[in-house]
């Protein structure tokens, strides 16, 4: 289904403005952090930033929803370009597996800052009108992803300690929030672009 270049401009647009949240979510959720036992450092956390920051210009670039924009600068010089949908869809991975290092490298699911922005990626993927399939795609490797980041090697030590009894209710309640807003999501989708 072909989408108008103004509706794709505009979920281009929406992507910017997700990134660049996230991206500050990754540099001050690891700022804020003060647990002595995280291994993120400034230059691992700058290293997740810089990176998310240049492969989403880069991919969001080259859609037919910004070429257009940009593209009177490179005169008779054409570039290819890709569907909004598919960059939409990189982009979406990339944030599910950047969170999840993340929380690996901050002390696991029960201790580390993101993981409730693990959780956000799907909602925000559906709000931007991704395809059901790949909405569920997310929803389930988010909480496949969470389950492995609460097992115990993940967790720091005195963390797992003292809430080693609390791990079946954390489990429980983020992954039946995740499975609610899943089901909502599914719901009330929008057709997608």
């Amino acid at each position: 289904m072909a989408i108008s270049s103004q509706m794709a401009s505009a979920v281009a647009g929406s992507m910017v403005l997700i990134q660049a949240f996230l991206v500050a979510i990754m540099k001050w959720g690891t700022t804020l952090n003060r647990s002595k036992k995280s291994a993120l450092t400034s230059d691992r956390t700058l290293s997740f930033v810089v990176l998310t920051l240049l492969f989403t210009v880069l991919l969001l670039a080259l859609t037919d929803g910004y070429y257009a924009v940009w593209s009177p600068m490179l005169g008779q010089l054409t570039l290819p370009t890709f569907p909004v949908r598919t960059a939409l869809g990189i982009l979406f991975f990339w944030d599910v597996f950047v969170f999840a290092a993340l929380i690996s490298l901050s002390g696991g699911a029960a201790a580390s800052p993101f993981t409730s922005a693990l959780f956000l990626v799907p909602a925000l993927a559906i709000f931007l009108r991704v395809p059901v399939w790949l909405f569920l795609t997310y929803s389930s490797l988010c909480g496949i992803l969470y389950l492995l980041l609460s097992a115990e090697k993940f967790e720091l030590p005195s963390v797992y300690e003292e809430q080693s009894t609390n791990m079946a209710a954390h489990r429980f309640v983020n992954l039946m929030c995740l499975s609610l807003a899943t089901l909502i999501g599914l719901i009330t989708a929008p057709s997608p672009i």
